[in-house]
């Protein structure tokens, strides 16, 4: 059955997928978490050489175990392609719109999917800052595009997330 989703990579005691009915209690849930790190950035943008200096400072509001990785994804809006849009969605849908305007799609990455680790066991007070270089793609309208950081523990779950337009 479509569509199904995970909510910041938890692992719920059905799996990992869950159905739309189960979105609702499980974004609450997420959404009254208390944050345990909070994210900056600020990105350099030398758009006529197609190069990025993108810099990450993590603040650690409270203590994590074990590994931290921090994920750096390009995000382009306003791409214009066909979406199947379900006849039994909520509301319901006319089934294949041609020029549908899709939003934050994933079109690379900076650091890899899963990031690079840049904390073992944080304790609050704790700070990590990093910076890397990354050479835009032609074929992406930097415009319409953002840098998204993820924060995740070693067992895949999102501590934090960021997102910030390349140009301002």
């Amino acid at each position: 059955m479509n569509p199904i989703g995970r909510v910041n990579r938890v692992n719920t005691e059905f799996g990992q997928e869950l159905l739309p009915n189960q979105w609702a209690v499980w974004v609450n849930e997420e959404l009254n978490r208390t944050a345990a790190a909070g994210i900056q950035m600020i990105i350099d943008t030398d758009a006529p050489a197609n190069e990025l200096v993108i810099h990450a400072h993590v603040t650690w509001l409270s203590e994590v175990t074990g590994q931290v990785s921090l994920a750096l994804l390009v995000a382009e809006n306003h791409i214009s392609g066909p979406q199947l849009w379900y006849q039994s969605a909520d509301p319901p849908g006319p089934g294949l719109v041609e020029d549908f305007d899709h939003n934050h799609v994933l079109r690379g990455s900076i650091t890899g999917a899963y990031g690079l680790v840049i904390a073992n066991n944080p304790t609050a007070g704790d700070t990590h800052q990093v910076g890397y270089n990354y050479t835009w793609n032609d074929n992406w309208a930097m415009e319409n595009a953002e840098i998204v950081a993820v924060l995740t523990d070693d067992q895949g779950t999102i501590i934090q997330t960021a997102a910030l337009p390349i140009l301002p």
